[in-house]
């Protein structure tokens, strides 16, 4: 395939009537394809709108910055709607037409309100979140590896106070995004006349990334599309990788099966090698590549390494990236947990429960442009939160905007109090001994709490001194956050969606039922169907030049052959 062709698909796509169920591979050039048929949609059915809806704020956000290049900034905003799939059910149903009693305040999860259950007999507390509602409307105890162990009268006990905090959550308005969507159905199927208002409003649905869909958004969009809103649904089957959020291939493709197909091929961002190498892990040929990359000589690297993932896994990859010439900055470290990729950078364990590492990862990431918008709000919520304990103030259970209102304490002052901490915390030298940068961190918010003329709390008790810190600074912790090699890291799911030109993915060693790389490896070998194994290939498909696996020594031969039975090109690391 050669990138005029390539082009002519995009273009095809563009101009197509509605109703399309468009197949595009890794590098397709998507994002550019939706915003020019975004664009032709609505010029010509203007005034109404489009809606184009995806699973993440960075596919958002990578939508409304392409049509700001191309000079259509207004395109985004009303009448138009770009956003995630919560954002549309949350602005176009559950808040104009749902009824809890009062304001609906739609969070993303209850970690976001640190509700915690607690129960006799169980050592510990257990996340509200790790319950799930029951047919029956009982919450169950969906255990998670770090939850206490809860069984006979005390799971019953801890499953009924969970259930009295989710009633008592509810009647105050707090809905997840996951309640969100089953209350949207609800209100769907109660009030029909919402799906025809809606109908008037839209003239076409583009979905990104639709094989993320769940049952409910399936559902949702079915309905929708059977009162005549034209639909769009554009996705790679192969990159379905959220069974745990309800995610269902086969219903996917029950859904579209009345659309009008089209291919959108032709892989401007990834070399030969990556190409062969993502095609050993789903079904058909090999992507074209069409892009800078399509004529890149560089090999799979696979390395192989004994015991468990370590930095000495990082330190190789970044020699690697030295010989081909890949800046750190342009390189990432995958894992199917995010504790895998960890563990090859040298990360400690996350900040955890210390409000000063809170506090200075907070103010860091703020101040790095690289971090994208919702963990920055993410990370900016934190720091109210961390302010309204100051001025003794429990959110525990409240969202920060509510919390702050039963309190008397005006948003605005804490939003600005809030970047104000930022700012100045963010200044203090991170190579100061840790003692010395707790105490002018605890300065600072002293200072800033104070201005709303409240009673700060012991901020010695609410930001202790780290133990184990003697003798290091600020930054040797930041360090041991973010990795002893200085290379990012994040789980294959937070990565889905950005492109980077080196990736090491990193397959863990099997020490538990909860690992399982051999199955990984055995269904690789075999062609069978498995999500882990998607997984994989939504992990490799995110580099464009360079693509490494770290592959445990006992499993590493199983590699090998497989890249020689597909002629994969690859060298081999021993660590």
């Amino acid at each position: 395939m050669t990138p005029e062709e390539a082009v002519r698909r995009q273009q095809n796509v563009i101009d197509a009537p509605a109703n399309l169920y468009v197949r595009a591979c890794p590098g397709a050039g998507k994002t550019r394809t939706v915003v020019g048929r975004f664009i032709r949609v609505a010029a010509e059915n203007s005034p109404r709108a489009v809606a184009v809806i995806s699973f993440t704020n960075r596919a958002a956000d990578e939508v409304s910055r392409r049509c700001a290049e191309i000079g259509q900034p207004r395109l985004p905003h009303y009448p138009n709607f770009v956003g995630t799939f919560d954002r549309f059910i949350a602005t176009y149903i559950v808040r104009p037409f749902g009824d809890l009693g009062g304001p609906i305040r739609i969070i993303e999860s209850w970690e976001a309100l640190e509700v915690q259950i607690e129960a006799y007999g169980v050592q510990g507390t257990v996340s509200l979140d790790h319950f799930e509602i029951s047919p029956d409307g009982v919450l169950r105890f969906d255990r998670k590896p770090g939850d206490p162990a809860a069984e006979g009268q005390a799971l019953a006990t801890l499953e009924k106070r969970a259930l009295q905090r989710y009633k008592e959550l509810r009647s105050q308005g707090y809905v997840t995004c996951d309640d969100a969507r089953s209350y949207a159905l609800q209100l769907l199927a109660e009030h029909p006349e919402i799906a025809q208002l809606m109908r008037e409003r839209f003239a076409e649905i583009i979905v990104d990334e639709a094989q993320d869909c769940s049952v409910e958004e399936l559902e949702l969009l079915r309905r929708l599309r059977d009162v005549g809103i034209p639909l769009v649904v554009v996705c790679d089957p192969h990159q379905s990788i959220y069974k745990w959020r309800d995610a269902d291939p086969d219903a996917f493709q029950a859904f579209v099966e009345e659309m009008h197909p089209l291919e959108l091929d032709g892989n401007w961002r990834s070399a030969p090698s990556v190409c062969l190498l993502a095609a050993t892990l789903r079904d058909g040929p090999a992507d074209q590549p069409v892009g800078p990359y399509a004529r890149d000589e560089q090999s799979i690297v696979l390395i192989r390494y004994a015991g468990w993932p370590s930095s000495v896994i990082g330190e190789r990859f970044r020699t690697l990236l030295t010989d081909a010439a890949i800046d750190t900055s342009q390189a990432v470290v995958l894992g199917h947990r995010a504790s895998g990729a960890a563990n090859a950078v040298g990360a400690g364990v996350p900040a955890g429960q210390s409000k000063v590492m809170r506090l200075g990862v907070a103010c860091v990431r703020l101040a790095d442009d690289r971090i994208d918008a919702r963990k920055r709000q993410r990370e900016f919520d934190r720091l109210q939160r961390l302010l309204l304990k100051a001025i003794r103030i429990d959110a525990v259970g409240l969202s920060t905007e509510h919390a702050a209102e039963l309190a008397s304490v005006s948003i605005d002052w804490l939003r600005r109090s809030a970047i104000q901490l930022a700012t100045t915390v963010g200044s203090h030298d991170l190579d100061l001994p840790v003692s010395d940068w707790v105490l002018a961190a605890r300065a600072s918010v002293g200072a800033v709490a104070a201005t709303e003329g409240r009673t700060c709390a012991a901020l010695g008790r609410l930001f202790p001194t780290p133990p184990n810190s003697v003798d290091k600074t600020m930054r040797d912790l930041l360090k041991a956050q973010a990795g002893a090699t200085g290379l990012r890291h994040s789980s294959v799911h937070k990565a889905k969606g950005t492109q980077e030109r080196a990736v090491l993915v990193v397959l863990p060693r099997d020490r538990a039922a909860s690992t399982r790389t051999a199955d990984v490896i055995t269904a690789w070998e075999t062609d069978a169907e498995s999500e882990a194994k998607r997984v994989l290939y939504v992990a490799v498909t995110r580099a464009e030049r360079m693509c490494a696996l770290a592959v445990p020594d006992a499993l590493a031969d199983c590699v090998i052959e497989i890249f020689i039975k597909h002629a994969v090109p690859f060298s081999v690391e021993v660590i």
